[in-house]
């Protein structure tokens, strides 16, 4: 968890930086303060975005799994059927 916490210092060090040489030029205070809330913002929406991807796997899993079970049920009964 420490990597963690030094990369998003890092990050957060690299925005505020930028802000407060292109944005908040005459008070970077405002920079930092930001930084810290536009690196928390992007943070909860990366975390969003790959919980969504994961729920849409889900859904296909679900489906790929019902067909393959299906078709494993038929696949027996034909056979069974072929037999007799």
């Amino acid at each position: 968890m420490n990597y963690a916490t030094q990369f998003y210092s890092w990050i957060q060090g690299i925005v505020s930086h930028y802000l407060q040489i292109y944005v908040f030029a005459k008070n970077p205070e405002l920079a930092a303060r930001y930084g810290n809330l536009i690196v928390l913002m992007v943070t909860l929406t990366v975390i969003y975005a790959l919980l969504e991807v994961f729920e849409s796997f889900k859904k296909v899993l679900r489906y790929i799994i019902l067909m393959g079970w299906f078709i494993l049920v038929l696949a027996i009964v034909f056979n069974y059927l072929n037999r007799h």
